[in-house]
């Protein structure tokens, strides 16, 4: 008869190990992400910057009555930053929670 080694079972510290891995594993991910995120909304600003110098310049030659126009294409530059701004917390709002969990998991490793 063949002896057979007993089935291995999992220790629940070996399974609060894979869970702390994984949440360091995502919080890496949330990293990556804010650090992207945050490229993009200084890469943008960059770019609004330009359009507000345009506008400004628009502005010292236009009549009266065409300001409307310069107004209008103000307000789509501002909802533009603002939703920028959003977007921007949003993910660092991610980070902080992923980060977060993290910590919380690092005091008690056997917490699922």
């Amino acid at each position: 008869m063949i002896r057979r080694p007993p089935r291995s079972t999992r220790k629940e510290s070996s399974a609060a190990s894979d869970v702390y891995k994984r949440q360091v594993e995502e919080l890496k991910k949330a990293e990556e992400e804010l650090v992207d995120a945050h490229k993009e909304y200084v890469r943008q600003n960059e770019l609004a910057k330009v359009q507000e110098k345009t506008l400004a310049e628009k502005l010292k030659d236009l009549e009266s009555n065409d300001i409307d126009l310069c107004i209008a294409d103000m307000e789509k530059l501002m909802a533009k930053q603002v939703e920028m701004q959003k977007k921007l917390k949003e993910k660092i709002a991610a980070y902080k929670k992923k980060q977060s969990e993290e910590e919380e998991l690092s005091k008690n490793p056997n917490k699922k």
